[in-house]
């Protein structure tokens, strides 16, 4: 069982895990809109604003972990103080939605960059994927027909 100075210190620290969490989430529900939008400037403040939020995650991270060292402890759970496995628990649920969100935001950006490449290679009047599907073998079923959209004199 850990001593109550130490619980005090530390569910104030999950606590403020915890909020920094929820901070995250909602910027990565930022980063999603400015993504939709194509607003270029909302996405880097957005970008910008998820650096400095996972920052102060990882500085409270440390926070718990040196003050669990210093009570002789090495992990928080039921066994320590139910309280702060119940924090604990929360901001493991709260990370895992971010992490989840995070990845949704990426598919995104995956989509976009194909979409994005795939006109280039049209414009450039080069052979395109049929939609990234495969044929029989698993090779890139090609469209061959593509042809420039502007021819040279």
């Amino acid at each position: 069982m850990i001593g109550g100075e130490l619980i005090r210190r530390l569910g104030e620290t999950l606590r403020a895990e915890i909020d920094a969490a929820a901070a995250l989430l909602a910027t990565i529900a930022e980063e999603r809109a400015a993504l939709a939008q194509r607003d270029e400037d909302i996405l880097m403040r957005a970008v910008s604003a998820k650096q400095a939020r996972l920052e102060e995650l990882q500085r409270l991270a440390r926070v718990r972990a040196d003050a669990l060292r210093a009570g002789g402890a090495r992990e928080l759970g039921a066994h320590n103080h139910p309280e702060l496995a119940a924090l604990y628990d929360e901001l493991e649920r709260v990370g895992a939605r971010c992490l989840h969100e995070n990845r949704v935001n990426g598919a995104l950006v995956e989509s976009g960059r194909r979409q994005t490449e795939q006109l280039l290679t049209l414009l450039a009047g080069q052979a395109v994927a049929a939609g990234g599907t495969y044929g029989p073998k698993g090779q890139n079923a090609i469209q061959s027909h593509a042809q420039p959209l502007r021819t040279r004199a």
